[in-house]
């Protein structure tokens, strides 16, 4: 048991090195999921018991396991349906059900193999700070860091490491306080710059300020209004993208939203303009690849959806995903920051972010074990 642990560990930190330092010498697009893929075959057991009633094993949320199968099953559904439908035939949609369900199933395996929590995310910290200082090294300076804007959302440093450094400052405020990583992982964040990241560092702040804020529930009806504007934002854009929106933001505020949208107005154009039918999932994803020679994919999770699975699809989406905080302040606010990448964004398909999240939620709704990773 104790070798397979360790095995486990080890795995994870060379998935951690392919993905994120290796990255910027060669693509691993396949070969770094490998040591995922045999952690899940050498901890099949800890999967399978995790559907059991056995004590040791049983997760505290069984039911968002079983939550996340299901949705799994109804995208793969939807995807056939609308591809009898239309007769066209594709197999884009096992990638991206693999990236919906085995993130789950990955999380459930670190969760249960090692008390020791805080290894994964300080392996994690550690491998995103060499990134960091790979890709960037060369442009730290004080003239660089001063020509970060916040009106024109551009920074020398902007990448997507903002969003696993945010999640690792939410992780080292609420679960695991660290006062060193919160600074680190705070400068790091702000430095990758992303507005809708900036806008949650302060909310996380701020939540830190009220007391006994882990047992705060939201109030239900704030809390479905929540749920109802996610599902109501992708409907929005695609309608105000129907209406000649762009030729009045231009008239109204004297710049084009596709360039205040930094190039997502394009993307999204391309995707209501199309005549032909998006039958499933990956489509979207599928159809800007072949359009554009540097972009794969349509950077709006929502709209994406919507047009793959449908609306209904959408809907079951966020009402699983939303309904995983169970209500509380906490956790809810680190849905609310993932729901807003996928209106704004993509995040959907982010192997090791949704890892993070689903071993953040476990831990903090595991009573004993996050009392133990406090006191460590």
């Amino acid at each position: 048991m104790r070798e397979k642990k360790l095995l486990t560990k080890l795995l994870f930190v060379l998935y951690l090195f392919l993905e994120f330092p290796l990255e910027n010498f060669m693509q691993f697009t396949i070969i770094k999921y490998i040591p995922i893929i045999i952690s899940l075959f050498i901890n099949i057991d800890v999967v399978y018991m995790s559907f059991t009633k056995i004590k040791k094993y049983s997760l505290s949320n069984k039911k968002l396991l079983k939550s996340i199968i299901l949705l799994g099953a109804l995208f793969l559904g939807l995807s056939i349906l609308k591809q009898i439908i239309h007769w066209n035939f594709n197999f884009l949609y096992v990638k991206e059900i693999i990236f919906l369900v085995f993130p789950f199933l990955y999380a459930v395996v670190l969760y249960h193999t090692d008390k020791n929590h805080s290894f994964y995310f300080n392996s994690l910290n550690i491998m995103l700070i060499i990134d960091f200082l790979i890709r960037f090294s060369s442009e730290l300076s004080i003239e660089s860091i001063n020509s970060i804007s916040f009106i024109n959302s551009t920074s020398p440093f902007e990448s997507e490491l903002a969003d696993f450094f945010l999640i690792l400052l939410f992780y080292r405020l609420f679960i695991k306080k660290n006062r060193l990583l919160v600074i680190i992982n705070c400068v790091l964040c702000i430095l990758s710059f992303k507005r809708m990241h900036l806008m949650f560092i302060i909310i996380f702040f701020i939540i830190t300020l009220i007391k006994n804020n882990k047992n705060i529930i939201i109030n239900k009806y704030i809390f479905k209004l929540f749920e109802f504007l996610i599902v109501l934002a992708p409907i929005v854009i695609i309608m105000l993208l129907s209406n000649n929106f762009d030729l009045w933001f231009y008239n109204n505020f004297g710049i084009s939203f596709n360039q205040f949208t930094l190039g997502r107005f394009n993307l999204l154009q391309t995707v209501i303009d199309y005549n032909g039918t998006f039958d499933g999932l990956g489509t979207v994803n599928e159809l800007i690849a072949a359009k554009y020679s540097n972009i794969n994919n349509l950077h709006n999770d929502s709209v994406r959806l919507v047009y793959e699975v449908s609306l209904i699809g959408y809907f079951f989406y966020v009402h699983i995903i939303w309904n995983v905080s169970k209500g509380n302040l906490i956790i809810s606010t680190l849905i609310l920051f993932l729901f807003s990448i996928i209106i704004v964004s993509h995040i959907l398909t982010s192997f090791c972010t949704w890892v993070l999240v689903y071993l953040i939620i476990f831990i903090f709704y595991d009573d004993d074990n996050f009392l133990k990773e406090e006191n460590m």
